[in-house]
């Protein structure tokens, strides 16, 4: 009897149907451990300053803060 797997996106392990996954919700990539996702993260980091525009690309909204 055959069992169905994929191969984990970070290192290539079979992860079998029912196993565990370590995934970010609505990214793909599917990953057989916490350490493989890990290491897949997006190496494209950057540190910027919060504007208008970064706020708009992430499609969040300003609130204000009302101080006394």
């Amino acid at each position: 009897m055959s069992r169905r797997y994929i191969e984990c996106s970070n290192c290539g392990e079979r992860i079998y149907e029912g196993d565990i996954i370590h995934k970010e919700e609505g990214l793909c990539g599917i990953y057989c451990s916490t350490q493989c996702y890990l290491e897949s993260a997006p190496t494209n980091y950057k540190e910027t300053t919060l504007t208008d525009e970064e706020v708009d690309l992430c499609g969040d909204v300003w609130k204000e803060d009302m101080d006394e």
